[in-house]
């Protein structure tokens, strides 16, 4: 039995490695996966954030301006899907060529296969609630951490006959 299970255990191996993807060698693979870890782990985000955001401000202006919201969310929305597609086309274009140039081809790789993870769709979703969240802790955590570094910086200067206000 054993002798089978190392026998078996190349093979299985060797089959799980054949069907995951390799790295591309080619420069049109290495920018499409380039353009797919932006898109994951950036572009997508912002665009929805973009949207929801315009949507919202251009809605309250219109309908401030005596436009029935109905007929604003159907405007609002008519336009912004006619410019969705090229702008987020427009962003990538800017952001690929940045991260290409700190990351190799392997760290794309490696990178996109993460945020094609359960996991990483979480870490995005929530990283935005948590940040917000931790907002207030930090800025207050901030200000006794400044309190604490600037007494002790007293201390030690008056200690050598110095006093600073």
């Amino acid at each position: 039995m054993r002798f089978l299970i190392v026998l078996l255990f190349p093979i299985i191996l060797s089959v799980s490695v054949a069907g995951a993807a390799s790295v591309p060698t080619d420069e049109a693979g290495q920018v499409r996966e380039a353009e797919q870890l932006v898109r994951l782990s950036l572009t997508d985000r912002i665009m929805t954030n973009v949207q929801d955001n315009y949507t919202n401000q251009l809605g309250a202006v219109l309908t401030a301006q005596k436009v029935p919201a109905e007929d604003a969310e159907k405007l609002i929305d008519e336009e912004m899907q006619a410019l969705v597609d090229q702008e987020h086309q427009r962003l990538l274009d800017s952001l690929v060529p940045i991260y290409r140039r700190y990351y190799t081809a392997d760290e794309i790789h490696q990178l996109l296969s993460f945020y094609q993870t359960e996991v990483a769709r979480k870490s995005i979703q929530v990283s935005g609630k948590i940040a917000a969240e931790g907002q207030q802790f930090v800025r207050l955590w901030n200000e006794t951490f400044e309190q604490a570094l600037l007494d002790r910086i007293k201390a030690r200067l008056s200690e050598a006959g110095i006093t600073i206000e």
